[in-house]
């Protein structure tokens, strides 16, 4: 695992370390698991595009066919 600097505002590491204290849990595992959610939901989104626009442009071919 590599590491990196994430800057947030004051309130928000005020908020995190708060949090961390209350779970009993370091702020890295939280900011892990917001992350992997964080992309999750990105890739879901991008899987559920990507099927949308499939699915129109099998509408639109078959739109084409009963046209002709």
């Amino acid at each position: 695992m590599t590491t990196t600097t994430l800057r947030v505002p004051e309130k928000v590491l005020k908020s995190l370390k708060l949090i961390s204290v209350k779970e009993q849990t370091s702020i890295n595992k939280i900011m892990n698991g917001l992350l992997m959610e964080f992309l999750e939901d990105y890739l879901d989104s991008k899987d559920a595009d990507k099927a949308l626009e499939e699915m129109e442009e099998k509408e639109q071919a078959f739109a084409d066919e009963l046209a002709q």
